[in-house]
């Protein structure tokens, strides 16, 4: 098909084609500059878990600063760590007054620590210990602000993928009101995903969900940390986990109720599609308060048996046995609609034959 433009209304639309060509490119080249996307090519997912942000300073304004990356000390880090950093920021450099990833100043002094990623793995790093001094914590992937990956006002998690990152410890505040003091940093690293042992044989309770009910009471005491974060929240689950493969009939649905709970148990209750770097969460939820129950439910809407994999899991660590005791129940009916029949076919079954 073709079609003819009159030569004057050609020049006009050929214009505004080319103008807003021209426009788009550029928003998307400057967009390319400076999103956050573009700034973090080392992190797949970098959130603050802070339980109380810090709030943003409307007059900050982040300098790029390029700086003397020697650091305080080196770490090597892989899955499955758990370490503590400490030190004391008291006279120490003070070269980087603010970071491009959280709307702060900066101006108290730093430390820096390096760490080399040795495979891909989430990292969570979290002040403790610092009194009432308001230090700050940052990682970054170059030896320049602009590199900032992620900033948070006590704690952090991230995915990093192998190479060499910078922890940086700073105090907030300008000009002589700044922070310094002695810190701890509790360092955490765990696999990608949903670790793949949780898929081993035996390694969870199983739930066959058909037609009946199924309840399990148990202790969440003494229970191993695996999963703390993942892109369905950003709340730090520091708890261990129970575990439950639950396996799910076509078009069917289950809702899953944490109950009976002690009263310092604050519960949570994730749902993954598998095990491994590639696993998906497909729901989470934690919104009552301690001794409150959980409730959350998934839809199978395929023809197929699927497995899920369902965690209950805490805000807080069990920290003594029976203080983690629960009641969950699984309810599973199908989805399926019920078939309708309408009124004028239900009295055709009772019409009388005609003589």
């Amino acid at each position: 098909m073709h079609i003819k433009i009159a030569p004057s209304v050609g020049i006009i639309t050929q214009f505004k084609f080319f103008t807003t060509l021209l426009v788009l490119s550029f928003c998307v080249f400057y967009s390319g500059l400076f999103s956050p996307a573009s700034a973090n090519p080392a992190s797949h997912r970098a959130i603050a878990t802070d339980k109380d942000p810090k709030p943003d300073n409307p007059f900050f304004n982040s300098p790029r600063i390029t700086f003397d990356c020697t650091a305080l000390d080196t770490l090597e880090i892989q899955p499955a760590m758990i370490d503590t950093l400490q030190g004391d920021t008291t006279g120490g450099p003070t070269n980087l007054p603010g970071y491009s990833c959280a709307p702060w100043y900066e101006e108290g002094p730093e430390h820096i620590y390096r760490l080399d990623v040795l495979s891909d793995l989430e990292l969570f790093a979290g002040l403790r210990d610092m009194g009432d001094q308001d230090l700050d914590i940052f990682l970054l992937n170059d030896c320049d602000t602009d590199s900032c990956l992620v900033g948070a006002n006590t704690e952090l998690s991230i995915q990093l993928t192998t190479g060499t990152y910078y922890l940086i410890v700073d105090g907030a505040g300008s000009g002589s009101n700044v922070a310094a003091g002695p810190y701890k940093v509790a360092l955490e690293t765990r696999y990608l995903g949903v670790p793949p042992q949780i898929c081993e044989p035996d390694f969870c309770e199983p739930v066959t969900c058909g037609i009946e009910s199924a309840s399990f009471s148990d202790d969440l005491f003494g229970q191993a940390n695996l999963v703390q974060t993942f892109d369905c929240s950003n709340i730090i689950e520091r708890g261990g986990e129970a575990w439950f493969a639950v396996t799910l009939e076509g078009k069917h649905d289950f809702s899953a109720k944490a109950h009976s709970l002690h009263s310092s148990l604050d519960a949570a209750l994730w749902i993954f599609d598998s095990c491994g770097p590639d696993a998906q969460c497909l729901a989470f939820v934690d919104d009552a308060i301690a001794g409150g129950e959980e409730n959350i439910e998934w839809i199978n809407d395929t023809q197929d048996e699927i497995t899920v994999f369902l965690a209950l899991d805490s805000y807080h660590p069990v920290s003594q046995e029976f203080m983690g005791t629960y009641t969950l129940d699984f309810t599973c009916v199908s989805n399926v609609p019920t078939e309708k029949t309408s009124w004028g076919s239900v009295r055709a079954l009772y019409r009388q034959p005609r003589k």
